[in-house]
């Protein structure tokens, strides 16, 4: 959709005697000093405003692909409601089937995300950014946990006093397959209130058409996915489903709005005070079911097409237990969807930040305060569950305990919100010193609630009319309710120092000692299964009730150690040791009952990635710039969230991994019309030591091996080949003062792994794919312009989830990109 017009990024102007005359480069302030790139000591890097508009970036899946070595299940405008599902260097362990779906919440994303100096675990619209700063491998001296495989930074524009700026944007346009069109409105003010005050205002609102079918929708009695399933044949309580089917399903809307009051107290003091409000609502997940065939779906059916591991139940007849169980379940396709509920997702964001600092003339002191509250609720369909069997060893799906319901289906609501505060006051060096250094102190409290309602609509009336199976009346047919409360704090000092031993010879030592604690409280009820399914001792055991508390706390410190030279004044070379941690925490499993785990999984542990890198950068003669870096990350001790054997989500702490590889990015200003861009990088990441996950079954027994993993496996969701890259053209029409642009942009990854081996019962191969972008501006001076814009110009499917054609059953589903989608986009300036 519509980008902001070009706009010249931050820069400053540096001539070298042997140079070819000025040229601009983007500051950053990656190591919260203010350097340019070339001044970073390590592989940073930076798109600026100017770099997002000529390349039609506009969200955070386009800035992933203008990078090598990132990759991101793309979920379309849903990710929003959940936290980043970025992976850098190969540092995941995470299913695909689970990245993004908000998991336990228990855990953290290894790739930290801040907007502005605010950290934020969960992502904002890409709007009015003055640039984004790329840290590749672990930064946690510097930004704490989570910081593992790297730091995303979105810097948004800030408010410029004196100066009156109104701009306004929209957009038109239409995505193949989709019914309906896109568009999207935005402006931007910047209105100078007093000498000292100025607002920096912008907001939009967005609306991506759907493009999905969703041809095995469910009908019910109130059109909603928890009324009770309309009968295939009306009489017959024991009958299969009625299909509604629809037509792009996955359409989306978001608006936002953020504010910026800038008070310039003095010439050494300034104070900015943020307001950020954002509301999204996904219609439906951006999933497909490419490979299933239409088929009979019938649960009485032992081991019908698609449901995972062996059903060991032999009660049931050949033909099913129900003459009219059964429900034909059409085709799937390339954009078709075979989910019985439509999957939506609502999120709202508020985030307030308070930044002041204060120039002390040997140093700057910064202050950044910030509250910010996330609700998301988002519905998802779980009826897998009920039809696999997870015990390796086979079983008796959970289907069967329903007496194989001919019309069973589990949508589940989830109604997440987190409340963070944060502060960080740190100190910073100022000017060329012997010693420069950076020290700060930080804390954080993040409070977190997670409600979970899951029904399966109309069991209560079919077991009553039923012999082999009775729900409790009293439930209804809520199947399964909980409530897990979160409460984190962290607590930390840090500091870098930095010595300049020559002009061109620097080193420089960091440490963060933190203090964490961490607690989780649980309580669940299972109401249709009761007793069976409680604990023994929580209250409410006739609702199958279970409870757990429990309390973490670490205290440990992290390094780095870096040092650079520069042979010359644009040339610098360097080698990086770093560290980087994500928080441990403690589980929810039960202690006791038929799902009980055993009490190693009651907790899990930090994990610790050690990172050692040697790297090239520089520029030739003002017109070509570069970096090279070769990278080694030894990960223990690594967290993935999977599922107990009694099928309860937990974070499991793995054994050893390794991730190598190395990075190489150039652009070439071959004159000044014509510049081109590439970046390549490779990443092997495999675990170095076999572990195995050893826990009790399902309805208890002796512990089994629920999850191996073998050294030598790939790790997941990690491309050994990326490339990036673009060519811009642009130029001035003469003495017309219009200006022409044109930009090619391309992408491709190689072929992931989808999970660690028996990880998940989603374990395979997801194919390589490439997308190719294009766009063309006309734009009279900086007064108006107009804009084409091209994405996914090949129409690649661009699958970066879900399993190939042989693993396919009716909830196999894939998460896709957007089809092939042109806007015609349109700005003005005052």
């Amino acid at each position: 959709m519509g980008t902001d017009p070009a706009v010249a990024q931050v820069a400053v102007v540096s001539v070298h005697e042997e140079e070819e005359g000025p040229s601009e480069e983007i500051v950053v302030t990656a190591g919260r000093r203010s350097q340019t790139v070339l001044d970073v000591p390590y592989n940073i890097t930076a798109l600026s405003a100017d770099t997002l508009s000529r390349t039609g970036a506009s969200s955070v899946n386009d800035v992933i692909r203008l990078v090598p070595g990132l990759v991101q299940n793309d979920q379309g405008p849903a990710l929003y409601g959940s936290g980043n599902n970025v992976v850098m260097r190969g540092l995941n362990a995470q299913s695909q089937s689970r990245i993004g779906t908000g998991g336990t919440t228990q855990t953290v994303s290894p790739v930290l995300t801040y907007f502005g100096n605010v950290p934020v675990f969960f992502a904002l619209t890409m709007n009015d950014i003055e640039r984004v700063e790329v840290l590749r491998g672990p930064q946690g001296t510097l930004y704490g946990s989570g910081s593992v495989g790297g730091t995303l930074r979105f810097i948004p524009k800030k408010p410029q006093s004196g100066q009156f700026l109104a701009e306004a944007r929209s957009g038109f346009g239409w995505s193949e397959r989709a019914g309906s069109p896109n568009y999207d409105l935005g402006a931007v003010f910047n209105l100078p209130i007093s000498g000292a005050i100025t607002l920096r205002a912008v907001g939009g609102y967005q609306r991506l058409a759907g493009f999905i079918d969703a041809v095995g929708l469910v009908a019910t009695d109130t059109q909603d996915p928890f009324g009770i399933p309309s009968r295939r044949v009306a009489s017959d309580i024991a009958s299969g489903f009625v299909l509604a089917p629809r037509e792009d399903t996955n359409s989306s809307a978001n608006w936002f709005a953020r504010g910026t009051l800038r008070w310039e107290a003095s010439e050494a003091a300034i104070v900015d005070l943020t307001y950020h409000h954002e509301r999204t609502a996904v219609d439906d997940a951006q999933s497909v079911n490419r490979f299933w065939q239409g088929q009979t779906v019938d649960y009485s059916v032992a081991d019908f097409p698609g449901s995972r591991g062996r059903n060991r139940d032999t009660t049931t007849p050949a033909g099913g237990l129900y003459p009219n169980g059964a429900t034909f379940l059409p085709d799937g396709g390339k954009y078709r969807s075979t989910s019985f509920i439509r999957q939506y997702n609502d999120r709202d964001v508020d985030l307030v930040s308070l930044d002041a600092s204060m120039d002390l003339g040997f140093a700057t002191v910064t202050s950044t305060t910030t509250y910010a509250d996330n609700q998301v609720d988002f519905l998802t369909n779980n009826t897998d569950l009920y039809l696999n069997v997870s015990n390796p060893a086979g079983g008796y799906p959970l289907a069967s305990f329903y007496n194989y319901y001919p019309r069973l289906m589990a949508p589940t609501l989830n109604e997440r919100r987190n409340r963070v505060f944060t502060e960080e006051l740190r100190l910073a060096s100022e000017g060329s010193n012997i010693i420069d250094y950076v020290a700060g102190v930080y804390y954080s409290k993040d409070r977190q609630r997670d409600i979970v309602h899951q029904s399966n609509p109309g069991i209560l009336a079919f077991s009553n009319a039923t012999t082999r199976f009775h729900a409790n009346p009293e439930a209804g047919d809520l199947n399964w309710h909980a409530d897990r409360r979160i409460t984190f704090e962290d607590k930390a000092v840090f500091g870098e120092v930095t010595a300049h031993l020559t002009p061109k010879w620097q080193v420089t030592g960091g440490t963060r000692v933190f203090w964490q604690r961490f607690a989780n409280s649980y309580r669940q009820e299972y109401p249709i299964c009761g007793l069976y399914c409680g604990d023994g001792f929580s209250p409410g055991q006739q609702r199958g009730g279970s409870f757990v508390s429990r309390t973490r706390s670490f205290h440990r410190a992290i390094k780095k150690l870096n040092t650079s030279y520069e042979p010359s004044p644009s040339i610098r070379v360097y080698a990086t040791y770093s560290e980087g941690f994500r928080r441990g925490g403690a589980n929810t499993v039960a202690n006791s009952g038929n799902f009980a785990s055993l009490p190693a999984y009651q907790s899990f542990e930090p994990d610790f990635a050690r990172n050692y890198e040697i790297g090239f950068k520089g520029s030739v003669r003002r017109r070509v710039d570069f970096t090279l870096a070769l990278f080694q990350i030894d990960w223990s001790a690594f967290q993935f969230e999977a599922l107990t054997p009694s099928a309860i989500p937990a974070v499991f702490n793995g054994s050893e991994a390794r991730s190598r590889g190395g990075e190489i990015e150039w652009t070439a200003r071959v004159s000044d019309a014509l510049t081109l861009s590439a970046g390549y990088a490779y990443t092997d990441a495999r675990l170095t030591r076999s572990f195995e996950i050893i826990d009790l079954p399902q309805y208890g027994g002796r512990p089994i091996v629920a999850i191996r993993g073998a050294a030598g496996a790939r790790l997941p969701a990690t491309p050994r080949h990326s490339l990036s890259g673009f060519i811009d053209y642009r130029t001035s029409l003469r003495d017309s003062g219009w200006t022409i642009g044109a930009n090619l942009n391309a992408s491709y990854r190689s072929s992931i792994v989808a999970a660690l081996p028996s990880a998940s019962s989603f374990f395979y191969s997801i194919p390589g794919y490439g997308l190719v972008g294009s766009r063309f501006t006309l734009d009279k001076g900086e007064a108006w312009g107009v804009d084409l814009t091209v994405q996914n110009l090949t129409n690649s499917l661009a699958r970066s989830s879900g399993p190939p054609a042989q693993y396919t059953g009716p909830f196999s589903f894939a998460n896709i990109a957007r089809p092939r989608t042109i806007t015609l986009g349109a700005h003005w300036r005052l």
